[in-house]
């Protein structure tokens, strides 16, 4: 793309400088679709309107939804773009063929979900979908701006288009003249997401605005051979304007581009930060919950169901099916009613409810209705609870004060789940807590009918111990 958009040198040096932009790196790392998702759309992009080579564009843009429903608005508007842009040379008949090219495999696979799923739609995305809500659609434009100041595209935006109409700057090219346009198809392609919610990713990732961002770096990366030319021209307060707009974004706290100065260039400080709560935890938390996915998988049975709002990891390791409390493949949480929105400006609102955010849609009595063996809440971090006590010295007594902070930390989200550990208590679910030598702790919960040969796969495991009672939990 950057060849076509004049940058013949590209060839050389694009490959290396486009793996320095933070959000495709930590996407790269997280293993998501967004990747694939966007270089198809890139191509699309190329094909249909640099290249005017659209029978390739539009098997790209058929192939976008395939990779991700929501990329049918995508489909739509690129597709309009191209037919209202070649209107005056395009026949209605070439207009329908087209059109059956882009979305014949669509329209297969929807009659093939509803088929097997009996739903056109995907369950996440019936889950995730907040249309019409005021709050979400207030929550979703905050996310849309941290997206937007995260990934850097205001800084791209911003030198693209106050460059756009200079007097001292030559007749855009046509090449760049149509990457405006997509930019702006891109945006308005992104924005029904942030106005349904967004998600509760972290902004630096900038996961559903990196088609747009990323394509902004790239047309900015093709304008930076016309900047040190601009610089004896441009007035000066101007130019001391943009280079501190850069600044600031690049040292946002929440930004992708710190991110990457911490996560790259200051691995002393990035491994010395592993035992602290802001930086270690996602790691740890991630070896945790595999932990205790190995460890329920040597303990329960291969037709044991293990519950939980924690559907990937978890499951993964313990090789269990899984009944989702949270709602993204579970169909009926995600056809649930909206929850009501918090009391966010209520002055006797004593504890934090934006927690429970992540969970729009609740069915609390999933538990009761479906029994499964294995009931797991929240993570249950002794080292974190106990920040005084030395793991290898940690009592019963401690642990009972751990299961004390631990029910209070997260009451709201029991609640609001299962209704909260006396609900599991009501229906004869015992909480365990099982320990790995002083590194590893963890806590869930065992149906009446599971009890007696999980316990059996305990013993049989080299884990021993015996019932205590506290009325902490």
């Amino acid at each position: 793309m950057l060849m076509r958009l004049e940058l013949p040198e590209a060839e050389v040096w694009s490959y290396p400088l486009l793996t320095l932009y933070p959000p495709l790196l930590l996407n790269t790392g997280n293993g998501f679709t967004v990747l694939l998702f966007t270089a198809s759309i890139l191509w699309s992009l190329v094909y249909c309107f640099f290249e005017e080579k659209p029978t390739r564009g539009f098997f790209f843009l058929a192939l976008v939804p395939l990779i991700r429903l929501e990329g049918a608005w995508f489909s739509f508007l690129a597709f309009a773009f191209y037919i209202w842009k070649n209107k005056s040379h395009i026949s209605k008949r070439q207009v329908l063929l087209f059109s059956s090219i882009v979305f014949s495999p669509l329209v297969l696979l929807s009659f093939w979900r509803f088929s097997y799923f009996g739903d056109m739609i995907p369950v996440p995305i019936r889950f995730k979908s907040a249309i019409g809500h005021i709050f979400y659609f207030i929550l979703g434009l905050r996310n849309l701006l941290l997206d937007f100041f995260a990934g850097g595209g205001i800084l791209f935006i911003w030198y693209l288009f106050s460059n756009k109409n200079k007097s001292n700057q030559q007749t855009p090219s046509p090449a760049l003249r149509n990457s405006h346009k997509i930019l702006i198809l891109l945006f308005v392609f992104c924005l029904p997401y942030y106005l349904s919610g967004g998600d509760w990713f972290p902004a630096a990732w900038g996961r559903y605005l990196f088609p747009f961002s990323f394509t902004s770096f790239v047309v900015f990366l093709s304008q930076l051979k016309e900047f040190q030319p601009k610089i004896k021209d441009r007035f000066f307060p101007y130019l001391i304007v943009e280079l501190v707009l850069f600044a600031l974004v690049f040292a946002l706290p929440f930004g992708s581009f710190q991110r990457l100065t911490e996560n790259l260039f200051a691995p002393r400080n990035s491994l010395a930060g592993l035992h602290s709560k802001k930086v270690g935890k996602p790691n740890y938390r991630i070896q945790y919950l595999s932990q205790l996915g190995n460890h329920l998988k040597k303990t329960t049975t291969p037709r044991d169901v293990i519950a939980s709002s924690e559907v990937a990891t978890i499951m993964y390791f313990a090789d269990r099916e899984a009944l989702d409390l949270l709602g993204v493949a579970n169909p009926e949480i995600a056809q649930a009613p909206l929850r009501a929105a918090p009391h966010l400006l209520s002055k006797t609102t004593l504890q934090n409810e934006l927690p429970r955010l992540i969970f729009k849609r609740l069915k609390p009595d999933m538990i009761e209705k479906k029994q499964p063996e294995i009931v797991y809440a929240f993570d249950f971090i002794v080292k974190d609870l106990l920040e005084n006590v030395k793991l290898e010295e940690v009592t019963n007594a401690d642990i009972f004060l751990a299961l004390s902070r631990w029910d209070r930390q997260f009451k709201l989200l029991n609640d609001s789940l299962f209704g909260g550990v006396s609900e599991l208590g009501r229906l004869g679910y015992q909480p365990i807590v099982v320990q790995y030598g002083s590194q590893f702790f963890s806590l869930y919960f065992v149906s009446p009918k599971a009890r007696e040969s999980h316990f059996r796969n305990l013993r049989e495991n080299g884990l021993f111990g015996g019932l205590v009672k506290n009325n902490r939990l």
